[in-house]
């Protein structure tokens, strides 16, 4: 009987008399029902800030969100929500285009795989907020958005994406600004586990691990990470491009470097932050600013018993302040200061028990302050470095500044 209840409640919610219309902005679905139904329904009648509730059950059907379609007056806002604790899911996927304030949350979403596209896809859109969902594993990708002005995607599980032939990627955001990925978990993807490539983001105490391609990569101006865990993958852990600050993340026993900031030969950029984030077990660099990123502060990090260098500097003006770096193998320094840069400055760091020296200048006019290095070979090589003597360095080897 309840269930009756609440398929009569939606079928008034179509029909156009008085009673029904009170009922107008709020719709309840239940299988047999169709989702689409409600949605095209919403988008027809005149009422802003409609939401449809989801009863538990499989829904077969792609469910197609697009303001452009509606016959009534402009949709200002659609929700399409579970209405109990249970996750309904639906088969065929979402597809949100053209439209503004749009949000899908608690629904397990699956699509047709090796037809290379992704769980839910956004196209030409203003705020969409996906909350709550969890993916297929199997299938070519999680949430792919594009030319959408802040996308949402918060609690959410998009794990277990192949590459072949779609992106294998489990949350893939490019184009316009203002996104924020938060809460959410992206693991055992074929491709990376999250692509953000937008200005003005963030990605929020995520978890991306055993990726293929990498655990996050996030390109762009004025963004931030936080909290986040990148761990095991097949590749890099974070990959970061532009101007962006990282902070308290992890990013440990990846095939590739730990934290990777900058393309290498790229567009030249000025500016960013990585501070208080654990490089551990990686197969190459723990933190790798890389020749095309300039001015980076690099503070309170620590990088230990990775594969290379524990941090390695390869452009100019940067500051290292207070980072330890202990235990890294293959040769590997505590830190390096590559070849060709300029203007680096070295302050407070701890370098201890590394392969290679504990701290290695080899680029121009670097400066250092009242860093140790013990256990190695101390801080050698500083051909390059400003006359450095008398400002509290300590090393267990020998100090060969100029």
């Amino acid at each position: 009987m309840r269930s009756s209840s609440r398929r009569l409640f939606l079928a008034l919610a179509f029909c156009s008399s008085p009673a029904a219309s009170l009922l107008a902005s709020d719709f309840i679905v239940a299988p047999p029902f169709s989702i689409q139904t409600a949605v095209d329904a919403a988008l027809a009648n005149s009422d802003p800030f409609d939401t449809i509730f989801v009863q538990p059950g499989t829904y077969p059907e792609m469910v197609t969100v697009d303001y452009t379609t509606g016959v009534g007056a402009p949709q200002e806002a659609l929700a399409i929500v579970r209405n109990t604790s249970t996750r309904p899911k639906v088969t065929l996927g979402f597809v949100i285009r053209d439209s503004r304030l749009v949000t899908v949350a608690g629904f397990k979403v699956d699509s047709i795989h090796d037809d290379g596209l992704a769980q839910i896809r956004i196209q030409d859109c203003v705020g969409v907020a996906i909350i709550d969902c969890r993916g297929t594993n199997g299938d070519d990708g999680g949430v792919h958005a594009r030319t959408t002005h802040e996308v949402i995607v918060r609690d959410c599980l998009f794990s277990g994406m192949e590459s072949t032939p779609g992106t294998g990627i489990g949350i893939d955001i490019e184009d316009r600004c203002a996104h924020l990925v938060k809460n959410s978990v992206a693991d055992m993807n074929q491709g990376f586990g999250i692509w953000v490539q937008a200005d003005s983001s963030s990605i929020l105490k995520c978890r991306t691990n055993e990726n293929g391609g990498g655990g996050i990569f996030f390109k762009g101006l004025q963004n931030g990470i936080k909290s986040c865990d990148a761990n095991a993958n097949g590749a890099d852990g974070i990959d970061l491009v532009g101007i962006c600050e990282i902070k308290n993340c992890s990013a440990n026993d990846n095939v590739a470097e730990g934290i990777r900031y900058g393309e290498g030969g790229g567009v030249q950029y000025f500016g960013g932050l990585i501070k208080k984030c654990g490089t551990t077990g990686n197969g190459s660099v723990g933190i790798s600013v890389r020749s095309d990123q300039d001015g980076v502060a690099v503070i309170k990090n620590k990088s230990k018993s990775n594969g290379s260098n524990g941090i390695r500097i390869a452009s100019d003006r940067n500051q290292l302040i207070d980072n330890t770096c202990n235990n890294n193998t293959g040769d590997g320094n505590g830190i390096v200061v590559a070849g060709g840069t300029v203007g680096n400055c070295l302050e407070g760091n701890r370098c201890k028990g590394n392969d290679g020296e504990g701290i290695k200048i080899n680029g121009d006019s670097s400066f250092l302050k009242l860093n140790r290095a013990k256990e190695s070979d101390g801080i050698v090589e500083a051909a390059g470095a400003l006359n450095n003597e008398g400002y509290g360095n300590v090393a267990d080897g020998t100090n060969d500044f100029p």
